[in-house]
């Protein structure tokens, strides 16, 4: 079987180090799930729009931010009803409201009978079981996920990664964070300052304002590291309270973390049991809890391998490339 997913030119790249490389960047997990079963190509969309495209490709994807311009939209949606292939979307907004912009484009340009399937990574539950469009469009709305974001991580390497960390003399961060807090990321910024209230020793929380030209990221092996050395990984809502990266790189890492109760609001969660033992409600909450399993190493190891087995449940390649061929084939 042979796929073409279709983004926007400035994303190519990122495509292009997951096919190539098997790097699990953004797309990271998507495509990496879609290539146990196909022979995966991508392009931009300004030569799908100006190449003629080989007769042989069993489905066609595009990333919805290709859709969210209007110049886009009218580009690209003739182009790809013209095709008369198999089409399907994928959707990586953190913005809620677009994915709702989203179903009523696709209703009111009327091209709902040539879309099969909407692939939403990050799935909020309040679309993700939106019902109703899914019955008078017959379009298949299936949850997907993040890849590893900034950290590009290769599948294979994982394991040399922990090796490489084991051998060295790393001392532990009690807690550890790193991310942008920027004004529009209200949630994370108080959280924060409860954080940096609390004067726990060897708490280590690294910040940004992501609209700063000079700002400073951690490297991704830095970042990975310091992860890896930290007993308690502190996993927080982006800009409109949506699953970041961290939740999934995190976890992939095999760490225990605590998160926001925005957690709650994804799909993700019906995978988890015992959520109150990593899930804060509320600064007094967080604070309980840092304290708790700080003192208590015993309950944390035992709720990080509950958070292990849950998160292994779900992400993996083999296993969802097989849920992504039903719908695909």
């Amino acid at each position: 079987m042979k796929i073409l997913y279709i983004v926007r030119d400035i994303e190519r790249n990122w495509v292009e180090e997951v096919i190539l490389n098997n790097i699990s960047n953004k797309f990271g997990f998507f495509l990496l799930s879609l290539k146990t079963f196909a022979e995966v190509h991508n392009c931009s969309l300004n030569k799908f729009l100006n190449v003629n495209l080989e007769d042989s490709y069993d489905h066609i994807i595009i990333d919805a931010k290709i859709l969210n311009t209007k110049q886009d939209l009218k580009l690209a949606l003739p182009r790809l009803l013209s095709l008369k292939k198999k089409i399907s979307i994928t959707v990586s907004f953190d913005n809620f409201k677009n994915i709702k912009s989203l179903y009523q484009l696709l209703h009111m340009h009327q091209c709902t009978n040539n879309i099969k399937n909407i692939f939403i990574f990050n799935a909020h539950r309040d679309y993700f079981q939106n019902k109703k469009f899914q019955k008078l469009t017959n379009i298949n709305i299936v949850m997907s996920h993040y890849g590893l974001g900034l950290s590009k991580i290769r599948n294979n390497e994982i394991s040399k990664i922990k090796k490489k960390f084991d051998n060295e003399n790393n001392t532990q961060n009690s807690l550890f964070f790193s991310g942008a807090t920027n004004k529009l990321r209200s949630t994370r910024r108080s959280i924060i300052n409860v954080i940096n209230n609390l004067n726990i020793p060897k708490t280590k929380v690294i910040t940004y304002d992501s609209y700063d030209p000079r700002k400073k990221i951690l490297t991704p092996e830095h970042y990975i590291n310091e992860t890896l050395r930290s007993k308690i990984n502190l996993v927080l809502a982006g800009q409109f309270d949506n699953l970041t990266y961290r939740f999934y790189e995190v976890s992939f890492l095999n760490k225990f973390y605590i998160i926001d109760k925005h957690f709650l609001d994804f799909e993700v969660s019906k995978y988890y049991k015992n959520i109150d033992s990593f899930v804060f409600k509320d600064a007094k909450d967080l604070s309980e809890m840092i304290n708790f399993y700080l003192a208590n190493p015993k309950d944390l190891k035992e709720v990080q391998l509950q958070q292990s087995y849950s998160f292994n449940s779900f992400y993996n390649f083999d296993k969802h490339g097989k849920e992504l061929f039903k719908y695909i084939k």
